[in-house]
């Protein structure tokens, strides 16, 4: 017989308490119980540990020597313990990072039913930008990234989730016409986005009719949708922003969409990864059902637009 651990915590009540039956109604057994397991524990180690009387039970000098490294083995198996509760939380932790508006508006419904499906593994979702997350990414300082571009480096693998669709928005109270051209712009006040590289793809498209970005009538530069949706709502200006970050004030009418016939800004979002051999179990099933879930969950939403 071998001594696991249960013996060397026995053993070790007995030595604290001198006295068996008090041992044993605190490790919850009878009495004999743990006189037979410490009699099997000396006659493994071959030796005795205790002298015992009608007075209790007194540590031999084996005994004595014994007691030093039990109460080193039980430390030392607790602290294994807590060293690798804290691995498996660590490694069922997985760590991302997102741009917007992939942050806001595409993921949360998704990762709902991931955690569902896998309640005891933990998600940590930051904001960021796509090239910072990407650097991220490969750096491992986040295991995934959702991000508007797709990654050169062959280190990463990247998955196409869906297309987006950058629209020029106000409210539904403005009297702007439905239609108008890039040059148009130049009439209305404008809150830029600091995302998705607008300045540069308005000014290229606006240098075609003899203007450039500095022409606009800019009112704000901000990175905040909301921040932005809170004042097309008040009837200031517009602005061009995400289509899936609007949806739910176009089906309440508070804010529409005006067609800019000859400017168009489309952008695929992508989740990436660092190669198979370097993701552990948990971020790997989460990809697996991230893959199946938002196919399903952006074929639903594609269908949805298209009826």
């Amino acid at each position: 017989m071998q001594c696991d651990i249960e013996c060397f915590e026995c053993f070790c009540h007995v030595c604290a308490t001198k006295s068996i039956s008090k041992a044993a109604d605190h490790v919850h057994i009878s009495q004999s119980a743990l006189s037979q397991k410490l009699k099997k524990m000396e006659s493994c180690l071959g030796c005795e540990l205790f002298t015992r009387s009608n007075l209790g039970v007194e540590l031999t000098e084996t005994g004595s020597v014994m007691l030093k490294y039990a109460e080193h083995i039980i430390k030392n198996y607790k602290l294994m313990l807590e060293k690798l509760s804290h691995i498996d939380k660590y490694y069922n932790t997985v760590k991302m990072e997102a741009c917007m508006p992939i942050d806001a508006y595409t993921l949360p419904n998704v990762l709902y039913q991931i955690k569902k499906k896998y309640p005891h593994h933990n998600y940590e979702l930051n904001s960021n930008y796509s090239q910072t997350i990407r650097q991220n990414v490969l750096n491992g300082i986040c295991d995934i990234g959702f991000v508007c571009e797709k990654p050169k480096d062959h280190d990463l693998l990247s998955f196409k989730m869906e297309t987006e669709k950058l629209v020029l928005t106000t409210s539904v109270h403005s009297k702007m016409p439905k239609k108008i051209h890039v040059k148009d712009l130049l009439g209305y006040p404008l809150i830029m986005i600091n995302h998705f590289n607008m300045s540069e793809k308005l000014d290229s498209m606006l240098k075609n009719d003899g203007y450039c970005i500095q022409d606009l009538d800019v009112l704000f530069n901000l990175g905040s949708i909301e921040s932005i949706k809170s004042i097309l709502l008040k009837s200031y200006g517009v602005s061009f922003l995400p289509y899936s970050s609007i949806k739910e004030e176009l089906r309440t009418k508070q804010l529409r969409l005006i067609d800019v016939l000859d400017f168009n800004v489309d952008y695929d979002m992508y989740l990436i990864n660092k190669t198979e051999g370097c993701i552990n179990h948990s971020v790997r099933e989460f990809i697996n059902s991230f893959k199946e879930i938002s196919f399903k969950h952006f074929q639903f939403n594609i269908e949805k637009e298209a009826g």
